[in-house]
């Protein structure tokens, strides 16, 4: 009788668990494209400005000689 308690609750917090993980991973994932899309957006908006600048790929900056 024991085992068939402890089996029931064991089967319960497991299927808890899965239904929990479920719920939380749909929010998650409909942010994730919301951000995706406006970095994607903001990376190209970023890219298209990069390149029309006069100095073609030139990094603007100091340089230092790492290769001691």
């Amino acid at each position: 009788m024991k085992r068939i308690i402890t089996s029931i609750v064991v089967l319960f917090i497991s299927v808890l668990t899965l239904v929990m993980g479920l719920i939380l991973a749909i929010p998650v994932t409909i942010f994730a494209i919301i951000t995706g899309k406006k970095l994607l957006n903001k990376s190209k908006a970023n890219s298209a400005t990069f390149n029309t600048s006069s100095h073609g790929t030139v990094l603007e900056g100091e340089y230092e000689d790492v290769s001691k």
